[in-house]
């Protein structure tokens, strides 16, 4: 039963990749592998305390053995800085629980799974089951640095089917990097595609996803409870330094906020980009559904002295925005005051609440495009319940007063309500 199983997985993952609008193929590594190897089986035995280590020997094994899958059966598994390589697919079965292993390197840069960080990777896969593989971070605080996936150096590769139950962590849970320049060209991922990704309890700074550089990849159905869906901001200071590197040819579908930044952002930095095409974009009590953020150039990542100017896209089009308005409390920051109409002012508030921004509100805009010099076309529209802005918000829209006198939120959202809440909680421990 359990082989007819996974072959039936198998079957419906070749299927889904076949009609992939990513540049990614389904490599021979999969549709036929070399070796087959399954955690939990002989010298692969799994213990749920630290299981990285017996990961790794799995996917060294298939990747010496010229390519194939590592099955990871239904259980609970401990891993931390597990690399993959060439010709390496990580095939879950349902019923997968990941928890990050937090007894090393505690509150530092922490990876599940690391693709091309170290060594250049090629058709590569981290795939779940449709009922998803449950990255479960509960015991991470949200001071902790944590990504579930991050890739480099990374040619032809699948990421699909992640569901992260975050804990406003630093860092978005899947992360497109840059990892240097070789040959005067950039080492970053290439010919991708990320789908079904839902991040939930993430961080405002961060999200489901961020994109610092990237070619011929395809994000498709995202969903983030906080941060942002698809972030696509070159923010690296090495990255910033060298001037090498950026997104080009992405394809962003399907991508859904709630009570966050926005769904879908680009922040270029100082870095010139290539074409975004992107579709049906929701938001529901977020700031933005899309989000144009206002140029900048960071003197404290590249120096006081600096002459780089801002960067920009070369096109970005967006067809199929909807957003509903919600009263909130929405994470929000004192950057993002300009962007509220006086007749919200009144339902802006300060709070005191960990590593997020200290100020809460309702939602903005729709659309908020702060950079009308650059190729933007953004179609079909749909604000609800937005009665003091229009549907597309632009630096002649914004306001220039001081918003003082903020309140403190009462009721449940109280600093006092809040304490008294994580006292009960304790005793209950």
């Amino acid at each position: 039963m359990m082989k007819i199983s996974y072959l039936l997985m198998i079957a419906a993952m070749f299927s889904q990749a076949q009609v992939s609008l990513a540049e990614y193929q389904a490599p021979d590594s999969l549709l036929n592998p070399k070796q087959t190897l399954t955690i939990g089986t002989g010298k692969y035995s799994a213990d749920s305390t630290d299981d990285s280590a017996v990961f790794q020997r799995a996917i060294d094994d298939v990747h010496e053995s010229g390519g194939g899958r590592v099955v990871i059966p239904a259980g609970d598994y401990q891993l931390i800085e597990v690399n993959l390589k060439s010709d390496v697919h990580l095939l879950f079965q349902s019923g997968v629980t990941i928890r990050p292993f937090t007894q090393v390197k505690k509150g530092k840069n922490r990876n599940v799974f690391n693709l091309g960080m170290k060594d250049a990777v090629k058709n590569v896969s981290v795939v779940g089951p449709e009922d998803r593989v449950t990255f479960d971070c509960s015991a991470i605080g949200d001071e902790d640095e944590f990504r579930a996936v991050c890739m480099n150096d990374c040619n032809n590769f699948r990421i699909a089917n992640l569901t992260i139950n975050d804990n406003f962590t630093k860092f978005s849970s899947i992360t497109l990097g840059w990892g240097g320049v070789e040959d005067g060209k950039a080492k970053v991922a290439r010919n991708g595609l990320i789908e079904n990704i839902t991040a939930d309890k993430a961080h405002y700074g961060y999200g489901a996803i961020q994109a610092h550089s990237g070619e011929s990849i395809v994000f498709r159905n995202t969903k983030s409870t906080g941060g942002v869906g698809v972030r696509l901001e070159t923010g690296s200071g090495k990255l910033l330094e060298s001037g090498i590197g950026g997104l080009f040819d992405i394809t962003v579908e399907d991508v859904t906020s709630i009570n966050g930044q926005g769904a879908l952002m680009f922040q270029p930095h100082t870095i010139e980009h290539g074409n975004v095409v992107a579709r049906n974009i929701h938001s529901d009590g977020s700031e933005f559904c899309v989000y144009i953020a206002k140029p900048y150039v960071s003197k404290k990542k590249l120096g006081e002295d600096t002459t780089q100017k801002a960067g920009s896209f070369r096109s970005i089009k967006v067809d199929g925005v909807k957003a509903i308005y919600r009263d909130g409390p929405i994470v929000t920051r004192s950057v993002h005051f300009e962007c509220y109409p006086v007749e919200l002012h009144k339902k802006i508030v300060r709070v005191d609440n960990g590593t997020q921004p200290g100020f809460r509100g309702p939602s903005i805009a729709a659309v908020a495009n702060m950079r009308p010099d650059m190729n933007v076309s953004i179609t079909h529209i749909e604000a609800i319940g937005f009665k003091y802005r229009p549907d597309t918000l632009t630096p002649n829209d914004l306001y220039h007063g001081k918003i003082t006198n903020l309140s403190r939120p009462k009721g449940k959202d109280s600093i006092e309500t809040r304490k008294k809440t994580e006292q009960r909680i304790r005793r209950k421990k």
